[in-house]
């Protein structure tokens, strides 16, 4: 039985992370999410606060992410559907010009 859960951080000596929620999955759909954590790697201090001065590394899913790139893929898409409807509409008035039958 597994009684214990591995937070996946590495780290050097006294390297400090900041989450906003993490979350540590134990067997059998047990878990435990921590809110506002932080983490002192090999600290050892007898306070019962962090010390003040300590920078800190965000977690992985704390750094915000750019909306740029879904902002352009969206436009770039829209382009395309925008370039092959015009592209459709001007090969089917030229085929009625020229007489053809539909089929």
């Amino acid at each position: 039985m597994n009684k214990h859960a591995v937070l996946e951080l590495s780290s050097s000596i006294d390297e400090a992370y900041q989450c906003s929620i993490v979350t540590l999955n134990f067997e059998k759909s047990s878990l435990i999410r921590l809110h506002d954590m932080r983490l002192i790697a090999y600290a050892h201090f007898n306070a019962t606060k962090f010390p003040e001065d300590q920078e800190y590394t965000l977690c992985r899913l704390d750094f915000r992410t750019s909306n740029l790139v879904p902002i352009v893929v969206g436009v770039c898409l829209a382009a395309l559907v925008i370039t092959v409807l015009i592209a459709y509409l001007i090969g089917r008035a030229r085929a009625k010009r020229q007489g053809y039958a539909s089929v």
